[in-house]
């Protein structure tokens, strides 16, 4: 992936993760929205680790 095309889709995964992760300690524990914000907070830092793991390979083999 590219990293002028990846650093948006960064910050915009940042921004959304602060926004969930914001929330969560007001949730009641057990309850749907609880469970909700916790898969949303699991997918979205497993997009940021694939993400930031393709830049790097895509610059390792630019040579940077």
């Amino acid at each position: 992936m590219d990293p002028v095309i990846a650093r948006p889709l960064i910050y915009f995964i940042m921004i959304l993760l602060f926004m969930a992760l914001l929330s969560l300690p007001f949730l009641k524990p057990g309850s749907p929205e609880f469970a909700v914000d916790m898969i949303s907070v699991i997918v979205l830092l497993i997009l940021l680790v694939i993400i930031a793991y393709d830049i790097r390979r895509t610059l390792r083999k630019a040579g940077y």
